[in-house]
């Protein structure tokens, strides 16, 4: 056996690694059918529409955001702890974590489409009962991955998800062509595939989850409802910069920035998935062998690097070809600001590994202290640059907050030893 092929064997043999190549396999593939949805989107829909239902998309990740209960991370932390009682633990989270949605979307539905004449159609009574039944599903299907990866299946989560990116392609293609692109027609696309592909994910870990050891200790639930906790108040601090700062945009520079701003944004932050889907593969192995941390953080931070460096200086020289793909006012109006995003993930780097390794000590004070100090620093920066700058000034912002970040931990990690220190459970 070559040097690499028997290489190539142990890589595959180590869990921590598998679990990465199997997640960033997956980002890797969202990005390429994201990029083949936005372009037929943007080439059957007018620049107004894809911005509205970029804005339509952006809302149902923050009410997943607020609907998860910091429950996502907290399946792949304990859920291995469960045994045979994973599946009720499953069930009940589905179950907490529906109802929240069901409460949140109308809320999020009627506000909002009241106050963005673009989203008026939002507040009615059939966009409240859509909006609302698509985020339920939308929550169960980002939930999913999380119990894939807590009981070793990551090799279904990039085979499910290029179905659901062939699906949901070929329902824009369908609704475009056969419904004179409707005013929702990118946001039905969206979530139509999902209704198939919750029922088949969810058949296969139940299965696997009903054959889960029955000696296993789990772990107190109140533990659990800690660490959630911690989880859940960081996303809600987290909240300005994944979901409500592209509803800024729609709101301050209209629906063509809009537009502009996702699809950037869209193709610079699969880069940064990968570095969050290398740190989400770190807690799920070090979780339980806590006593290799130093080691595993290690690991993911050269995986990290091997990934995203080259991805990004291909980004960084290429950007305004890869917009043009998209039309030509694209490339005029984001190159700078696809640039300086995929610059942005590779200062990430630092922050994504500190952000595993809290989580694996559950950290959860540091780990809100870490994402605040994150929210705070680009959210003043846009606010400063962006009236003057506009999107450059929003990818500045980006680029800066997270490269101060960075150089905090850093800092941190050299004088006190941040990434082996121990924090109680």
């Amino acid at each position: 056996m070559s040097s690499v092929a028997l290489r190539l064997r142990e890589n595959l043999a180590d869990r921590q690694l598998r679990s990465g190549i199997d997640l960033v396999t997956s980002s890797a593939l969202n990005a390429i059918a994201g990029l083949a949805f936005w372009f037929v989107a943007a080439r059957q829909f007018d620049e107004e529409v894809v911005g509205i239902n970029a804005a339509l998309l952006a809302i149902m990740t923050s009410v997943e955001t607020f609907a998860t209960l910091g429950l996502k991370n907290s399946l792949i932390r304990f859920l291995p702890s469960y045994g045979d009682q994973g599946a009720s633990l499953v069930l009940r989270i589905y179950f907490a974590t529906g109802a929240a949605a069901l409460l949140l979307a109308p809320a999020a539905a009627i506000v909002l489409g009241r106050r963005i004449d673009g989203l008026s159609d939002l507040a009615s009574p059939v966009g409240v009962a859509a909006f609302s039944l698509a985020s339920f599903v939308w929550l169960v299907f980002v939930l999913q991955d999380s119990v894939l990866v807590a009981i070793g299946k990551t090799s279904l989560i990039p085979t499910s998800n290029l179905v659901y990116a062939v699906a949901k392609l070929g329902f824009l293609v369908v609704i475009g062509v056969g419904f004179s692109a409707p005013r929702w027609g990118i946001f039905g696309a969206w979530v139509l595939p999902l209704l198939l592909i919750v029922a088949w994910v969810n058949w296969v870990a139940f299965r696997s989850l009903a054959r889960q050891p029955v000696d296993a200790v789990a772990t107190p639930t109140r533990g659990l409802l800690r660490f959630a906790a911690g989880e859940y108040a960081s996303a809600i601090v987290n909240m300005g910069l994944f979901g409500l700062l592209p509803v800024v945009v729609l709101a301050e520079l209209g629906e063509r920035s809009s537009a502009f701003y996702s699809l950037a944004f869209t193709i610079a932050y699969s880069l940064m998935l990968v570095n969050s889907n290398v740190s989400t593969a770190l807690l799920a192995v070090a979780s339980h062998r806590t006593d290799q941390l130093l080691s595993q953080t290690m690991k993911a931070a050269r995986q990290m690097s091997m990934l995203v460096v080259p991805a990004a200086i291909f980004a960084l020289l290429t950007a305004p070809y890869i917009l043009r793909i998209f039309g030509r006012s694209y490339a005029d109006n984001a190159s700078n600001l696809l640039r300086l995003l995929v610059l942005t993930a590779i200062v990430n780097i630092p922050i994504a590994l500190a952000f595993g390794v809290l989580r694996v000590r559950q950290n959860v004070g540091g780990l809100l202290k870490l994402h605040a100090c994150r929210t705070i620093a680009i959210l003043g920066l846009a606010v400063l640059l962006a009236p003057n700058f506009g999107l450059t000034g929003l990818g500045f912002a980006w680029l800066l907050g997270d490269s101060l970040l960075a150089l905090g931990i850093i800092v941190a990690y050299r004088r006190t030893a941040i990434f082996v220190q121990k924090h109680p459970a």
